[in-house]
């Protein structure tokens, strides 16, 4: 993690930057002005809550339920997209030909991105505004593909 000083030159553990390391060409000459400073926060409970790095500290953790293609299932059950995976057995979500999971996370672009990856195998069922999120999604990509 990297913490970014605020507008007082003050280190701010709400503004962490997570660098790409992996995409830096070149040497790196280290800043010796400064020494090091741990991260104040445990990063790793903040990754509990969200897919990917984006944490958007005013976005709630959310209960998403998505029903999933029988075909698929055992893909999501051996690989979960979030480590609160469950499968759900309420009654009221049951859909013929698919099996029920929920995930309680903060939604940002990596959950959409995970779930979009699946394609027809993959139906958010709620909560609804983050289903409607999807529903524009397709739309706009279908719109995307169109020949008009």
């Amino acid at each position: 993690c990297s913490l970014v000083a605020d507008k007082d030159g003050k280190f701010n553990p709400e503004l962490i930057l997570n660098l790409s390391l992996d995409r830096i060409v070149g040497g790196i000459e280290p800043d010796r002005q400064h020494e090091f400073i741990p991260c104040p926060i445990d990063l790793s409970e903040r990754y509990e809550e969200i897919i990917g790095m984006t944490f958007k500290k005013d976005t709630p953790v959310e209960k998403i339920i998505f029903a999933v293609s029988e075909g698929t299932a055992p893909y999501i059950e051996t690989k979960p997209i979030h480590e609160t995976q469950y499968s759900v057995r309420d009654a009221s979500y049951q859909k013929e030909g698919y099996k029920i999971f929920g995930i309680e996370c903060r939604p940002n672009q990596e959950l959409f991105s995970v779930l979009s990856s699946f394609g027809d195998n993959l139906i958010v069922l709620s909560p609804e505004p983050i289903r409607q999120d999807m529903i524009k999604k397709v739309l706009n990509q279908m719109k995307n593909y169109s020949l008009q």
